[in-house]
């Protein structure tokens, strides 16, 4: 039985691990072809360029910064910030401890 235990949270955290890479990967694709878009614009590319850290960081560890920057990147691009709101309610599933925390938090989403 404990080996069972201990192979189901194994499960869990591999599969954390592994939404986690997809979403980073997802976040990148997004941000490199939201730069490629602005090749005429080279000030507001190279903000896009320079967002990867900021936009794959957990939004309680940024100082003022680094929130102002973030803030900014999100208003001036639609598809950042979809990509970036899909990333932090992919995340908020993960932390949900059954799966009726999980339904809860994804009809609270439906409805706003």
């Amino acid at each position: 039985m404990c080996i069972y235990l201990n192979l189901m949270i194994l499960i869990k955290i591999i599969r954390g691990f592994i939404s986690a890479k997809f979403g980073r990967e997802v976040m990148d694709r997004v941000r490199v072809d939201q730069a490629n878009k602005l090749k005429q614009d080279k000030k507001a590319r190279q903000w896009v360029k320079r967002s990867r850290w900021v936009l794959l960081k957990n939004k309680d560890n940024l100082n003022t910064q680094q929130e102002s920057y973030l803030t900014e990147i999100l208003n001036m691009n639609q598809d950042l910030m979809t990509t970036y709101l899909l990333g932090a309610q992919l995340k908020e599933l993960w932390r949900c401890e059954s799966e009726l925390q999980a339904k809860n938090l994804c009809m609270v989403g439906a409805s706003e």
